[in-house]
């Protein structure tokens, strides 16, 4: 894949092709280049080498008084806890031994202190294998995932949010969205049916 997204890269004027690729720094220059650079991820997607799946919940839902000790950090780091935990964990930790590369953000915490608690929950339902190996944090601008991941999620974001701002913004998020769709079956990217291109809309219990 990160071969794959650099091969994208050579196609294209280095000026444009030599910046990090994120979804904040879409313009009408680089609207060509960035939909050739997600259409690697659904290419690769229907041929079944590799999968997408995004948490979405609404921040404002959000109690970190009273649930993460004040710490808007803490509240973070159990969305990806859940997410690696049931998207992840448990679908591939039978099988595969598993490493996990976090954008790399301004944190007191050390996200690979999750592994523990992962593999300890996981051995409760059967997976013994302690399949989390590392979990630890990446340099966005040294990874072509990172960048291709950063381009999915704004993607999703706007849309929920509709907000997607600029024309060229909104011409990016809608050739995502149909390329989303008609990679999976069912055509939905949301529930438990979906495939290749999935979002999980998290919401709390008992609030």
């Amino acid at each position: 894949m990160e071969d794959r997204l650099r091969a994208v890269r050579a196609t294209h004027p280095k000026h444009l092709a030599n910046s990090e690729v994120k979804w904040s720094n879409t313009s009408r220059a680089v609207l060509n280049f960035y939909k050739e650079f997600s259409d690697v991820f659904f290419d690769a997607a229907k041929n079944g080498e590799a999968k997408f799946t995004s948490l979405c919940m609404d921040k404002r839902t959000f109690n970190h008084k009273t649930y993460n000790a004040g710490d808007p950090d803490i509240g973070f780091n159990k969305m990806v806890y859940q997410l690696l935990l049931h998207k992840v964990g448990k679908v591939w930790g039978k099988t595969h031994r598993i490493t996990v590369k976090l954008d790399h953000r301004t944190s007191k915490d050390d996200p690979n202190e999750l592994c523990p608690m992962l593999n300890h929950h996981l051995k409760r339902q059967g997976i013994d294998t302690s399949p989390f190996k590392r979990i630890e944090f990446k340099d966005s601008k040294k990874s072509e995932l990172i960048q291709l991941n950063d381009l999915l999620i704004g993607t999703l974001g706007a849309n929920h949010n509709k907000k997607t701002g600029a024309a060229h913004k909104q011409e990016l998020a809608d050739h995502i969205m149909k390329q989303a769709k008609n990679t999976c079956h069912p055509k939905s990217i949301y529930g438990w049916s979906a495939t290749t291109f999935k979002v999980w809309p998290f919401e709390f219990r008992g609030r």
